[in-house]
């Protein structure tokens, strides 16, 4: 009688602890959930594998909670049991394996998964083997061993599938066979018929637990997965236009056709610094990066402004063009023309209104025509612009003066109505020969 005793009020306080862990568990999960689906823009993205570990960790946590609270609900039911069952023996068997799954908790909390996991499996399995030997008859115990080798499948990752394949046919053996040997009691009893019942009513709402817990994991592996998704497609759509991201992504291993897209007009617009190589000899290396930086990260806003699209950079170079973007099967030459136009006067604008280098300038080429975008190649994708139009550019903006803006006839047809430009001139271009160009003075 006095142990009968002391083991209700044990168990009456291992129960309350119990309840007050699972709260605090769900609370933390709910809590992972309502972050990550709040956070989009998380940059944390750890490693794939630690990630893995940290959600199986998660997983065996959550589950050994909710057995170690079924195995105490089980010792409060065989309270309620006949004298005659070993009441003392029964109630050893849970408290011994709840404190088990007590401590695979605490070791997969403090990063101790591997350990926390061959804990947590043997202590599932010896108190399902224990119970079924002190009962001695069938009573559907066993089909607990099913739950284990439904929960023992989220523990195990890609690269354990021996081991996983070992403690499913050990879960697996251990139904079989006391399923086949454990016998029917000959005569029924009402304490029996309520005891399977009991049984199979735990055994669900055990079931349904578990399951609802590992899917709560996997939403939250999902929205995480998802986030990094966003984040990487956002990094990409800053390299390489949308339209042909999806070909990079589904593009196959080794040699294949490039990817390219060709664009019937499109304006393409070189910019650089003169006295460069001066500015350059009487500044430190850190000073000429910080410099770049900031005359190239305004330039990518001028060029988000006037829906332009950056190129590249080539040390003092930057490169970048109007019209690849564009939708639309027939592009509207005067509205990426004056884009373009628009841009260059900004952009010198711009520069001359910051205190560099009086001697330092930039000069800028523009010439519109048609052209070839993509990726070639396999390794370090890169995009770039390719044909005549590009061509031009460069060597405009080569040949342009200080301070100035180069155009060609085909830029200045289409952006005459509302900009000034200066007459022709004539001049041999580089691998171009003779070519006619004019200045861009600004609005009319």
């Amino acid at each position: 009688m006095r142990l009968f005793s002391k083991s209700t009020l044990l168990l009456r306080h291992t129960t309350r602890w119990f309840m007050t862990y699972s709260a605090h568990r769900i609370t933390s999960i709910q809590a992972l959930l309502q972050s990550v689906s709040t956070s989009p823009k998380s940059t944390t993205t750890p490693h794939d594998d630690e990630l893995e570990l940290a959600s199986r960790a998660d997983i065996l946590q959550a589950i050994g909670t909710l057995l170690s609270i079924t195995v105490a609900l089980q010792m409060l039911k065989l309270l309620f049991m006949p004298e005659h069952i070993s009441l003392s023996a029964h109630i050893l068997n849970a408290l011994v394996h709840i404190m088990l799954f007590v401590a695979s908790i605490v070791l997969a909390a403090h990063e101790r998964f591997y350990i926390a996991r061959l804990l947590f499996i043997i202590s599932f399995m010896s108190y399902l083997a224990i119970a079924c030997l002190l009962w001695s008859i069938n009573l559907n115990v066993q089909y607990f061993f099913l739950l284990g080798l439904f929960v023992a499948s989220y523990l195990f990752d890609k690269h354990e599938r021996l081991l996983l394949s070992i403690t499913s046919l050990i879960f697996c053996a251990c139904f079989i066979y006391f399923q086949l040997s454990l016998p029917y009691s000959a005569v029924a009893q009402t304490w029996q018929d309520g005891l399977i019942a009991s049984n199979a009513l735990v055994m669900s709402i055990a079931s349904l637990l578990c399951a609802n817990s590992i899917r709560q994991m996997a939403i939250v592996n999902w929205q995480t997965l998802n986030t990094h998704r966003i984040n990487y497609q956002n990094v990409l759509y800053k390299i390489i236009p949308k339209a042909l991201c999806s070909r990079l992504i589904k593009q196959t291993s080794g040699v294949s056709s490039a990817i390219t897209k060709s664009h019937p007009f499109c304006s393409v617009i070189f910019l650089d610094f003169t006295d460069f190589t001066y500015f350059s000899r009487h500044h430190t290396e850190t000073d000429i990066v910080q410099t770049l930086h900031e005359v190239f990260c305004e330039f990518d806003i001028l060029a988000h402004k006037h829906a332009l699209h950056k190129i590249k950079t080539n040390g003092d170079q930057y490169m970048l063009a109007a019209g690849i973007d564009s939708l639309a099967a027939t592009p509207d030459h005067i509205a990426i023309t004056n884009a373009a136009c628009q841009f260059a006067i900004d952009a010198q604008r711009w520069f001359l209104s910051r205190d560099f280098t009086p001697s330092m300038s930039i000069r800028i080429g523009i010439a519109s025509g048609p052209s070839v975008a993509g990726i070639i190649g396999i390794n370090k994708p890169a995009y770039d612009l390719w044909g005549n139009t590009v061509n031009t550019a460069a060597r405009l903006e080569a040949y342009a003066a200080h301070g100035k803006i180069l155009v060609c006839p085909l830029t200045r047809r289409y952006a005459q109505s509302i900009y000034l430009f200066t007459p022709f001139h004539a001049t041999h271009l580089k691998g171009i020969g003779l070519s006619a160009y004019c200045i861009l003075l600004g609005k009319k």
